[in-house]
């Protein structure tokens, strides 16, 4: 009897244990999202016939826990910054983070496959936002 009782409490113990894959919640969304981005032929196609220093960049700035400001850099054909502002970022169940912005989905954020600039595979996490518009935004980049 104490023996199944033990085995019983130990269960039930084990079972209240901290599961380390459950997904953060929002507070930390922005925090995770924000950095500098770059980007390469290998992922964005359309940069393909641009040099090094004409490729675009992007940095994702925190407004909030869970709000980001997002300036894109582009140098070709024009040099100009982009920037979208109040961008909400939500947890979705396939642990990536939506961009929305006015009510639509305008983007991801997610862990998934890269190719450095020199053609190397990898995993990283990656940023894609594409918001058309009168001032759209197309971008695809890694931290």
């Amino acid at each position: 009897m104490k023996k199944e009782l033990l085995l019983g409490l130990s269960i039930a113990f084990m079972g209240c244990q901290p599961d380390k894959d459950i997904t953060p919640d929002n507070a930390s969304l922005s925090t995770e999202v924000k950095g500098n981005y770059q980007t390469n032929s290998f992922l964005d196609f359309r940069c393909i016939a641009l040099s090094a220093d004409q490729l675009p960049k992007a940095d994702v700035k925190a407004l909030s826990d869970s709000q980001i400001t997002i300036i894109l850099h582009q140098y070709y054909p024009d040099k100009q910054d982009i920037s979208l502002q109040n961008v909400l970022l939500s947890r979705q169940m396939d642990n990536s983070i939506q961009l929305t912005q006015n009510g639509e989905a305008i983007g991801s954020f997610q862990q998934d496959r890269i190719f450095t600039s020199s053609g190397m595979e990898t995993t990283g996490k990656v940023l894609r936002v594409n918001k058309a518009g009168a001032t759209p935004m197309v971008f695809v980049g890694y931290k």
